[in-house]
C-alpha cells in the first residue's frame, strides 16, 4: 500500500486469483523495450513480456479475504477518458523491467480512480502477482511521476516477499540509528498522518528518505526502489550528501542486481538522466507557476460547488486534508479533524433547502512556500433565505495532492458587516 505505503500485513493475505471474465476493460501491453534499449546502450536484447493494465473496480479484482470487514477493501473506476494516458505511464514503467521478471512475478495492474482499505484511502497496495493504483479524482489527480513511483514501489514489495533470501537485511538494519524501531505498519503509519516530508534532512540524516519509510522495513526498501527506478535525482544527490542514504542505495542495486543483473548501479544511474531529458521543457516563470497553481486550486473549489449542487457533502470533502489536524474555523468556533468537520457539514446542511446553490466568487491564490498556498475568495448560498461571506483557506501539497489544510470561513450579514454567530 502506497502513499508511498505498502501495508506488510495486508499484503501477506492469503488471497487466491480471482476470475478474470469479469473484468470490463483489459488491455495487454507489450512492454516497449526500444525505450529500454535508449536508455542504456549495454541493456540485453529480450523477448517481450506482458502484464494486463486493467480498469475495472468490481470487487473481484481483490482477494477474497480483502472483502472481510477487518479491511473492506473497495474501489473506484477510473474515468474512460483517462485511461490512454495511464496505459502510456505504465507500459514507459514497465519497460525498465527484464521480461522474466514481469512474467515470473507480475500478472497485473489494475488502475483505479480511488482505492481503499482498512479504513483508508490509499493511492497503491498489491497482492501475489497484482499491483492496484489509484490516480485520484480528475480533479485532484496524483502527479504522473508520483504515481510511477508509486507502481516501483508496489512491484519492490512483490519481489521483497519473492526474492526474501537475497535481500541483505541485516546489513540495511545496521545502517539505521542503533536505538530506532520501525513502526507497526504502513495502514496505521497512514492513519496517524505520518507520512510524506520526502527528502528532508531531518530524515535523510538518518538514511530514510521520508517520514513513512520509518513505519516498517518493507516500505523502507520500497522509497529507495521507488524513487531509485522512477529515475529521480533527488535521490542520488541525497547520497552524495548523506553517508546512509549512499550505503541503503548501494543495498537497494545489490538487492534488485541479484534478482536480475541488467539492474546495475550504471543501468539505474541511467534512468535519472533519461528522465531529465526525455521531454526537456523551459523552466517556467514565477508568473506561469503561480498562475497555473491559482488555476489548479480554482478548478478545486469550483468541483466543490458542483459536487454541493448536486447535494454530494462527502464529494465535496475530498477537497480537504483527511486528517485529524484538519482545522475548520466559522461562527466563532474551531473543529478539528476531518471526520468532525465533516460531520459538522451534515448537521447544518441536512437537505437540499439548507444546502441551496453554492457559488464561489473572486477566488485569489497566493503562493507561500513550493508546496503551500494560500487563496482568499467569497461564497454564496442561494435558498429561501440566502446567506454568503468570505472564507481563507490554507492550502497544502500533500502525497502528490493539493489538499485544504485550514479553512476559515465567515458569514456576512445582509448589511455587508461580519458576524461571529
Amino acid at each position: 500500500m502506497s502513499k508511498m505505503a505498502n501495508t506488510s500485513h495486508f499484503e501477506r493475505s492469503q488471497h487466491a486469483e480471482r476470475s478474470w471474465n469479469s473484468l470490463r476493460y483489459s488491455l495487454v501491453v507489450s512492454c516497449c523495450w526500444c525505450m529500454a534499449l535508449m536508455i542504456s546502450a549495454t541493456t540485453v536484447a529480450r523477448e517481450p513480456s506482458s502484464v494486463s493494465i486493467l480498469f475495472s473496480a468490481d470487487d473481484d479484482i481483490f482477494p477474497k479475504s480483502w472483502l472481510r470487514p477487518r479491511i473492506a477493501a473497495g474501489a473506484e473506476p477510473l474515468e474512460a477518458d483517462r485511461h490512454p494516458a495511464a496505459e502510456r505511464l505504465l507500459a514507459s514503467a514497465l519497460a525498465k523491467y527484464p521480461a522474466e521478471v514481469l512474467s515470473e512475478n507480475l500478472r497485473a495492474v489494475y488502475v483505479l480512480r480511488q482505492l481503499r482499505f482498512s479504513g483508508i484511502r490509499a493511492s497503491g497496495t498489491n497482492s501475489r502477482t497484482r499491483i492496484y493504483l489509484s490516480l485520484g479524482p480528475k480533479t485532484r489527480p496524483y502527479s504522473e511521476p508520483w504515481v510511477e513511483r508509486v507502481f516501483h514501489s508496489e512491484f519492490s514489495s512483490i519481489l521483497l516477499r519473492n526474492f526474501d533470501q537475497q535481500f541483505p537485511r541485516s546489513q540495511w538494519l545496521a545502517v539505521n540509528p542503533s536505538d530506532f524501531e520501525y513502526g507497526s505498519s504502513g495502514v496505521d503509519a497512514v492513519k496517524n498522518r505520518q507520512i510524506g516530508q520526502l527528502f528532508e534532512d531531518q530524515f535523510l540524516q538518518d538514511a530514510f528518505l521520508g517520514r513513512y519509510s520509518q513505519s516498517s522495513l518493507e516500505n523502507d526498501l520500497n522509497a529507495y526502489a521507488g524513487h531509485l527506478l522512477a529515475g529521480d535525482h533527488r535521490l542520488w544527490q541525497a547520497a552524495r550528501e548523506y553517508e546512509g542514504v549512499a550505503r541503503k542505495l548501494d543495498l537497494t542495486v545489490q538487492f534488485l542486481s541479484q534478482i536480475h543483473p541488467q539492474f546495475s548501479k550504471s543501468y539505474l544511474r541511467q534512468l535519472a538522466g533519461t528522465v531529465a531529458t526525455a521531454h526537456p521543457v523551459e523552466d517556467p516563470t514565477p508568473a506561469t507557476r503561480k498562475e497555473d497553481l491559482a488555476t489548479k486550486l480554482r478548478e478545486v473549489v469550483l468541483q466543490q460547488a458542483r459536487d454541493w449542487n448536486r447535494g454530494d457533502i462527502d464529494a465535496y470533502m475530498q477537497a480537504y486534508w483527511q486528517s485529524p489536524q484538519l482545522t475548520f474555523s466559522s461562527g466563532g468556533s474551531t473543529t478539528r479533524g476531518w471526520e468532525e468537520t465533516r460531520q459538522r457539514y451534515h448537521r447544518n446542511y441536512p437537505n437540499a433547502q439548507t444546502m441551496g446553490k453554492l457559488t464561489f466568487s473572486d477566488l485569489e491564490v497566493q503562493p507561500l512556500t513550493s508546496g503551500a498556498a494560500l487563496m482568499l475568495g467569497t461564497w454564496h448560498l442561494q435558498r429561501e433565505q440566502p446567506v454568503g461571506g468570505n472564507f481563507t483557506l490554507v492550502w497544502k501539497q500533500i502525497d502528490g495532492t493539493w489538499q485544504i489544510v485550514h479553512d476559515h470561513t465567515s458569514v456576512l450579514e445582509p448589511s455587508g458587516v461580519e458576524s461571529n454567530d
